[in-house]
Parts: C-alpha cells; structure tokens; sequence
C-alpha cells in the first residue's frame, strides 16, 4: 500500500486506516434541485416487483390490528399456541391466528403490508 507522495503511510491510534485515507474529500454530484443523483443500475441484478408475503404473525401485528396493547397480544398468541398444540417458543402462522381469530386471511396480510 502505498500513501501520499510527501506524506508517511501511518495509522492514528485506534484508527485502522491510514492517514491518506482521511485526507482524500468525499464528494456527491448533485442535480439542479440539489439532491443527489440516481447511481447507474447497468450492473444491479434485475428482480420482478414481488409483493413480500408474512407468514409469521408477531404481537406487534396482532395489537395494531386489534387496538389492544402487546402485553394482551402475547396472551393471544399464547391462546393460539395452546389451541394449536404448540409449544411456547413456536411461531404462530398469520393462518392460524386468521383461523382462530375468526379474520379473514387476505385482510389480515393486507395490514401486514
């Protein structure tokens, strides 16, 4: 590795980079409303837009859905568990908290979104 001409290649302490490294400016092209502009995409992998679909449910979700607070929405979950035959630290599936709730499915992953 080579430093600045003029300059000894040396780290500060407890720094791990050498010193050439903080002098060089970071710098941003900015378009004419002065925010920065769209890196090129040629290289980025194109994927199809997908939806992400939750198949997991936590208490979080249940007391926004429910209004109620996450201390009541652990307890749910756990009458879920409990109807399902899981044990404590088993994930609860939006399908089965739909089916026990008595929530339809497509409304429930509607709010998750």
């Amino acid at each position: 590795m080579q430093g600045v001409p003029g300059k000894p290649l040396v780290t500060r302490p407890g720094n791990v980079f050498p010193d050439f490294v903080h002098s060089v400016p970071i710098t941003a092209k900015l378009d004419q409303s002065h925010s920065v502009q769209k890196t090129d995409d040629r290289f980025m992998p194109k994927f199809p837009e997908m939806s992400p679909r939750r198949i997991v449910i936590y208490p979080k979700d249940i007391a926004m859905m429910t209004g109620r607070t996450e201390r009541t929405a652990r307890r749910i979950l756990a009458q879920v568990r409990k109807a399902y035959g899981k044990k404590s630290r088993d994930f609860v599936t939006v399908s089965e908290f739909c089916s026990f709730a008595g929530f339809a499915e497509d409304e429930v992953l509607e709010m998750l979104r």
